[in-house]
């Protein structure tokens, strides 16, 4: 039997479907076997919008444990839609000359204006916040903070961006998302909201009572932001059920390169630890330090003359407390940040290390566990000026090039363990299998 066959008699096997307990009250999930290899996505018009969306969504649609970690059948329209599309992207043959087959209207519907009029960072909270957290596999995206303070600390530092919305992190507001009632913790009544002190546990909801159970009925309305919210976290589906814990994570991190000039580099680990306020690091006797100059660029459009010291990256920690995570995300999405509006964005040189260990962010640094990340895709702007995703395929070794249809295997790194890229909107990075699978 030919290896085309094998896997046409695999997909033609009907999906295996896992029941968690029924007393759990949690929707099943859906299991399938997607290609070996990534498939293209339609774009009949040769638009950077819909090249956008299907660049961002590659990324996505290559990561493991997307096949077996989305909810059977979920009650919410736009989820379900989201899960058919995933799975018709992994197993069916694409139409190139129908943009219908792949359709993004479960995505559109949370956005404030069209895919072509609004802000990276919107598109990719509506993707994270709105869509993907609500399922099993949305878990691998969130970050925790080890302490309230270090959370509000975080919280404050979004605040000072209110004036440039690009900038905040995840659109997950626990300021506005939901009752006050909700966002004290287990030990403090809503009358007595919990202190700010360095080992306080981030702040949860009270346990299930009738006041809180009516919070639920009152907020739980089909248009409400709160249905969404009031999930579990670590469950088969975040679905939420009366007497769940709130819980608020961002799903991913906005580095802010705007100030940067075209002739500039900038590492995304530096900008990663001023983000988090975190001292940089650096390194001699040969080893180049975070925003080294001394490295060949692997960008063809990409020929940096100088480089961004760590001090002009970002506002210096001292003058702000650590933050400080309590575990590592699975997966750490990371964007870009380009421009406080869509009018100049910076053409500066962002640097991507294949490997970046974060162990510097757990509180407590001597857990168990792999705490080293590697790249696993990136989007950027291609030649033509729409943009592509460089990826790989679940737990493969090979990098692809995939623009639109078009999908090629590519070698980013030249040899090197970095990548550099002038036009880098979104990068996403995997945390290694030992910890990924012992979830």
């Amino acid at each position: 039997m030919t290896h085309d066959a094998m896997m046409m008699m695999m997909h033609s096997v009907p999906d295996i479907i896992v029941t968690p307990p029924t007393e759990t009250g949690l929707l099943p999930l859906g299991f399938h076997i997607p290609w070996e290899r990534p498939s293209g996505l339609p774009n009949t018009a040769a638009t950077r919008a819909r090249s956008q969306l299907n660049a961002t969504f590659q990324i996505i649609l290559n990561l493991p444990y997307l096949s077996c970690e989305l909810p059977c059948n979920p009650p919410f329209h736009d989820i379900n839609e989201f899960t058919l599309m995933v799975r018709k992207a992994h197993m069916d043959s694409p139409l190139p000359d129908d943009d219908t087959h792949i359709s993004y209207h479960w995505l559109h519907r949370h956005l404030s204006h069209p895919p072509d009029h609004v802000p990276y960072t919107a598109l990719i909270a509506a993707l994270l916040d709105k869509i993907i957290s609500q399922t099993r596999f949305g878990d691998r995206f969130f970050i925790e903070f080890a302490t309230r303070k270090g959370y509000m600390a975080f919280r404050r530092g979004l605040a000072s961006n209110h004036s440039s919305p690009a900038s905040n992190d995840s659109a997950i507001d626990v300021s506005s998302s939901y009752p006050a009632a909700a966002r004290f913790s287990q030990n403090t009544s809503p009358q007595h909201p919990s202190s700010d002190s360095d080992n306080e546990e981030p702040s949860l909801p009270p346990p299930a009572n009738d006041t809180y159970t009516a919070i639920h009925e009152k907020d739980l309305e089909n248009n409400s932001p709160l249905r969404r919210r009031l999930t579990r976290r670590r469950s088969y589906s975040r679905i939420p059920l009366k007497g769940n814990p709130v819980v608020q994570y961002p799903t991913y991190l906005a580095l802010d390169v705007s100030s940067f000039s075209e002739p500039q580099t900038v590492n995304v680990l530096a900008l990663l630890k001023a983000h988090l306020h975190h001292p940089q690091t650096f390194f001699f006797f040969g080893a180049s330090s975070l925003l080294s100059s001394t490295s060949t660029s692997t960008n063809t459009e990409s020929s940096p003359s100088s480089t961004v010291s760590s001090s002009s990256s970002c506002t210096s920690s001292r003058n702000h407390d650590r933050i400080q995570l309590s575990s590592l995300p699975n997966y750490l999405a990371l964007v870009i940040n380009r421009a406080r509006d869509a009018s100049s964005p910076s053409q500066c040189i962002v640097e991507m290390p294949v490997d970046m260990d974060l162990l510097f962010l757990l509180k407590d640094q001597r857990a168990v566990g792999e705490t080293l990340y590697k790249l696993h895709g990136y989007v950027t702007t291609a030649e033509n000026g729409r943009m592509l995703a460089i990826t790989k395929c679940r737990e493969g070794k090979e990098w692809y090039r995939c623009l639109d249809m078009d999908v090629t295997v590519t070698d980013p790194l030249m040899g090197l363990n970095r990548v550099r890229s002038r036009g880098v909107v979104f990068c996403l990075y995997r945390l290694q299998e030992r910890l990924i699978g012992a979830m």
